[in-house]
């Protein structure tokens, strides 16, 4: 029997030394959330489709070109006797145009438009990031106070027994009626359910984790005793609730997006305008025939 019991306490401490061996950290932890916790993963989507609306945006008030060709291969027989003569000629066409746009204020106002959107997008990502770091530490502080609610109740459920084991001894020698030994055992049997209760709740307390992180983690690294714990500075809510106004990436986002929706009303209002292009156009047109037909063409144009 002692040796059973030394071969359990061997293994038990073999387990709680690997097991803390491996322990996450809580920078492991948020790192690991980086990489795979699936709401900030569709933030980023969303950040990265809305960062390109400003150069969609810019492209429309920069000058485009366009170009044209095309080319054939002909054969030409004329009827005659006693043998037809063929020619073999090529003909090919090219164009090129420059358009530029100089006065297309719906243009003008979606880029502008396009710059609150872009800020808005990354005033988002910023703070689902934010969002992300106090998720990681709700869940890993959640964890802690699971182990620590776990040990409370393991230690209250080990002095229990040993009160429970002290009034059978005084009731072995008639010290005590059976009822007090009753009430031990019922307030050994509450301690062991507060136990499983606690066991339950420390087990069900990593379930978060799995969904930030993807990995099945069991063991996190606790506190160290000398973890350091700094007032806010300053001690001041007033403040608190300025530097809130000026930073807080919610209302920054939320200002963006009062911004985008007023140059949506000025792009609403010019669709009446008119608006003005410049335009040069560059073509080149040859036909190859080898009489009196085959012509070059080179025309510019100036609409």
């Amino acid at each position: 029997m002692k040796i059973r019991q030394t071969i359990a306490c061997a293994l038990s401490a073999v387990i709680l030394t690997s097991a803390s061996v491996h322990a996450e950290t809580l920078e492991e932890i948020y790192n690991l959330a980086v990489t795979n916790d699936p709401q900030l993963g569709s933030a980023q989507a969303v950040f990265l489709s809305q960062n390109e609306v400003v150069a969609q945006s810019r492209a429309r008030i920069l000058p485009n070109v366009s170009l044209v060709g095309q080319t054939s291969n002909n054969m030409r027989r004329i009827p005659t006797n006693p043998s037809p003569p063929s020619s073999n000629f090529n003909d090919h066409n090219w164009a090129a145009v420059l358009n530029q746009p100089i006065f297309r204020l719906d243009s003008w106002y979606s880029f502008q438009q396009s710059k609150s959107i872009q800020a808005e997008a990354i005033a988002n990502f910023a703070a689902e990031q934010q969002a992300l770091l106090v998720r990681v530490s709700q869940s890993y502080f959640a964890i802690l106070d699971a182990n620590a609610a776990l040990s409370a109740t393991n230690a209250e459920r080990n002095a229990v027994q040993r009160q429970l084991e002290q009034v059978q001894q005084r009731f072995d020698v008639g010290l005590v009626a059976i009822t007090d030994v009753l009430e031990s055992q019922a307030a050994y049997d509450t301690s062991t359910v507060n136990v499983i209760e606690s066991e339950g709740a420390q087990s069900t307390a990593f379930e978060p984790l799995f969904r930030l992180t993807g990995r099945n983690l069991t063991v996190v690294s606790a506190l160290v005793e000398d973890f350091p714990v700094k007032y806010p500075d300053p001690q001041n809510e007033d403040a608190w609730v300025d530097t809130a106004f000026q930073n807080n990436y919610s209302l920054i986002a939320a200002r963006a997006r009062l911004r985008s929706a007023e140059r949506g009303l000025q792009i609403a209002k010019t669709g009446h305008y008119p608006t003005i292009d410049g335009q040069v156009a560059w073509s080149h047109n040859v036909s190859g025939s080898n009489n009196f037909l085959g012509n070059k063409v080179e025309k510019e144009v100036f609409p």
